[in-house]
């Protein structure tokens, strides 16, 4: 279960949003010295991963299932008939690492946790309940790393950049993101989401107890590239918002409650949703599962 103690999660990322991770220094990451943070479920699925990772992906499906207020939206989607393997009922983790991005030779690592894993296709077993979905190239590097090679845990600038969002009294975590971004790997983020300026490093830090808290800290070379990258956020929030899938979904005013600021050379973003705002979010989209239920049903 996920413990609440006595302080919230909004008074966690309110704290660490107004202290802390200002001003240029926090983004150069001269020295590397990684933060230390509570341990959360991806840090063993990164230590089989293979260093040279520019991006990685973290989330804890089975805190979320055993959440309170989520754990029932999330159980839901479980019980969709999906056919074989489904991500939300078969498995409890989920990380996924980026190499090469925008290169010839990019390539992606997904990694599952979980009792019944080993039934998805394509999958290759690489420890008790841990499946791997990819390359042969890269799944040779991956026994590598089983005997001695440096892992993506071993990586200090991309790990720094994974603790750096997260608050450091906080007890875990449902989403992680770090990436430490190239110039081919910047080309290619611009183009995909369609922004104009992109981070050279990016840190998302997100969980849920009866409210909801996520912070991403985006960092740019220097002060006039944090404001930009805190105006390309704040455009960004708007147009995703303002989306037909967002409408749909329900999420486009929650994505429009998200604060952006310009921090030195950082564009710090905090979500912040309360617990009668999330009770009622998880409510509506219960109510919009039903409704496609019905339909599939009739």
């Amino acid at each position: 279960m996920i413990a609440r103690g006595s302080v919230s999660l909004v008074a966690l990322a309110l704290a660490f949003a107004s202290s802390g991770c200002k001003g240029k220094e926090q983004t150069e990451i001269p020295s590397v010295e990684v933060p230390v943070r509570s341990p959360t479920a991806g840090d063993a699925l990164l230590e089989m991963a293979p260093a040279g990772a520019d991006a990685v992906l973290e989330i804890d499906l089975l805190r979320l299932r055993k959440n309170d207020t989520v754990g029932p939206l999330v159980n839901a989607l479980a019980q969709e008939d999906m056919g074989g393997f489904d991500v939300f009922r078969d498995a409890d983790q989920i990380v996924i690492c980026s190499y090469a991005i925008g290169t010839d030779d990019a390539a992606q690592i997904l990694m599952l946790r979980g009792a019944s894993v080993s039934s998805i296709d394509g999958a290759h077993a690489i420890a008790d309940d841990v499946v791997v979905v990819t390359t042969a190239a890269m799944l040779e590097k991956i026994r590598a790393v089983r005997n001695g090679a440096a892992s993506v845990a071993s990586q200090e600038k991309l790990m720094r950049a994974r603790a750096m969002a997260m608050p450091p009294a906080a007890d875990g975590a449902t989403l992680r993101v770090a990436a430490t971004l190239g110039f081919d790997a910047r080309v290619a983020v611009a183009k995909q989401l369609r922004v104009d300026a992109v981070p050279i490093s990016i840190s998302v830090w997100g969980d849920v107890a009866d409210d909801m808290a996520i912070v991403a800290l985006l960092g740019g070379e220097d002060r006039k590239e944090g404001k930009s990258l805190a105006s390309a956020a704040r455009r960004a929030r708007d147009r995703y918002s303002a989306t037909p899938t967002a409408r749909r979904l329900l999420y486009g005013y929650v994505l429009r409650l998200a604060k952006v600021e310009s921090q030195g050379s950082l564009a710090k973003v905090t979500l912040i949703i309360g617990p009668k705002r999330l009770s009622n979010l998880v409510r509506r989209l219960m109510k919009r599962i039903g409704v496609v239920q019905s339909e599939k049903a009739s």
